[in-house]
């Protein structure tokens, strides 16, 4: 594993690499709480950015949770 520090564009780039080669993540919300609320979701875009963009059903928990608690973890 590399240690090296990117630059922005440089680490969107390379976020933008990995996260379309895997597309599922675990998704994981309540970072507070154990064990963690986390469950498998499908990457959608990983735009230029680096930001990444999942579908979600507005009547899912996992919206709600996140109402409450804007941070979010993300396994590969």
């Amino acid at each position: 594993m590399s240690t090296e520090n990117l630059t922005q564009q440089e680490a969107a780039k390379k976020l933008k690499e990995l996260s379309e080669k895997a597309r599922v993540c675990m998704f994981c919300t309540q970072l507070d709480e154990l064990p963690l609320a986390a469950r498998p979701m499908t990457l959608q875009e990983c735009d230029e950015e680096g930001n990444l963009w999942f579908i979600s059903s507005a009547s899912s928990n996992k919206n709600f949770e996140i109402g409450d608690d804007k941070r979010v973890q993300l396994f590969l």
